[in-house]
C-alpha cells in the first residue's frame, strides 16, 4: 500500500522490521487523511514508533516529521526533518523545515530557508506549499503586501482547478490553507486601507 519508492527504501531493514515500519507508516498516511485531532495524534505516535525503528532511514524520519508537523508540534517535527534532510537531502525538506521556523516564531529562518530551494526541484503541489509556507512567514513578518505577493496565482490555479472535495485529502488541506491566508491578507489590506482614509 506505499509506493514503490518508499517500499525500495526500506529494503536496506530485516524483513520483519521493514513489515512492521511499513504498517506503520501505511496507518501515518490513513489516519493524517481524516485530520481530527485524535487521529493526528495516534498518527504522531505512530510516526514516533517508526522512527525508533527505522531512525537512520531518511523516508521513516520525512513520515514522522511530517506527522507532528500534522500536530504542530514544531520542535519534534523539526528534529525528525533535519534528520530525514540530512540522510536523503529531498528538497521539499526544507519547505516543511521553513514551516517548522515560523511555527517556532523565527519567520524571518524560514524566509532563508525558503530561499535556497530551487523550485525547479519541486512538484505543482510542492510548489504551492512553498508559496504557502512563504506567505505565512512573511505574514507572521508583518509584510501583508508580500506575503500576498506569494500567494503565486499558477500554485492557487493548481490548487483550485477540478477541484473533487474528498479525493484529495492532502490537496483539500493546502487549498484551505491557502484560501484562509488569502482572506485574512485581504481583511488586514481592508483594515490598513480604513484606517488610511
Amino acid at each position: 500500500m506505499l509506493p514503490g519508492k518508499i517500499r525500495a527504501e526500506l529494503l536496506s531493514l530485516s524483513s520483519e522490521n521493514a513489515e512492521a515500519v511499513a504498517r506503520q507508516m501505511v496507518m501515518i498516511d490513513r489516519l493524517t487523511a481524516t485530520g481530527s485531532h485524535e487521529d493526528l495524534v495516534l498518527a504522531g505516535a505512530f510516526g514516533q514508533a517508526a522512527s525508533d525503528r527505522a531512525g537512520r532511514d531518511g523516508v521513516v524520519r520525512s513520515y514522522a516529521g511530517k506527522a507532528l508537523l500534522a500536530l504542530s508540534n514544531y520542535s519534534e517535527a523539526k528534529r525528525h526533518l533535519s534528520a530525514a534532510y540530512r540522510i536523503n537531502g529531498e528538497p521539499f525538506l526544507k519547505v516543511l523545515l521553513a514551516e517548522c521556523e515560523t511555527g517556532l516564531g523565527r519567520p524571518r529562518k524560514s524566509l532563508e530557508l525558503l530561499g535556497q530551494v530551487d523550485s525547479k526541484n519541486l512538484s505543482p503541489r510542492d510548489l504551492a506549499y512553498a508559496h504557502l509556507v512563504s506567505a505565512e512567514a512573511r505574514e507572521a513578518l508583518g509584510q501583508i503586501d508580500a506575503a500576498k505577493v506569494s500567494l503565486n496565482p499558477k500554485s492557487e490555479s493548481y490548487l483550485t482547478k477540478d477541484v473533487a472535495e474528498g479525493l484529495d485529502p492532502e490537496r483539500d488541506r493546502l487549498r484551505e490553507r491557502w484560501l484562509g491566508i488569502k482572506s485574512r491578507l485581504a481583511s488586514r489590506i481592508m483594515t490598513s486601507s480604513e484606517n488610511g482614509n
